[in-house]
């Protein structure tokens, strides 16, 4: 993760690439691919609720954008 997004690397090319976080995002919370690893859900919070990003990772374009304007978003940091 970065600040504004996800960097996707791919060790056997050392090839990088971006995925822009949502413009309304104020930081990435969670991630996680499906098990097929066709999908990344990328989670934010932010100021009209926490969010959840679905991208599409074959052509690394958004699938889906889900907001949730009535939920609060709480992070917890794990030590």
């Amino acid at each position: 993760m970065t600040g504004g997004g996800v960097v996707l690397y791919q060790g056997t090319t050392k090839l990088q690439r971006f995925l822009p976080a949502s413009p309304d995002g104020q930081g990435i919370t969670a991630l996680a691919v499906c098990h097929a690893k066709k999908l990344l859900a990328v989670a934010e919070q932010g100021d009209k609720g926490p969010g959840i990003t679905i991208f599409d990772l074959q052509t690394l374009k958004r699938r889906k954008l889900i907001n949730f304007p009535e939920a609060t978003c709480k992070v917890t940091h794990f030590s």
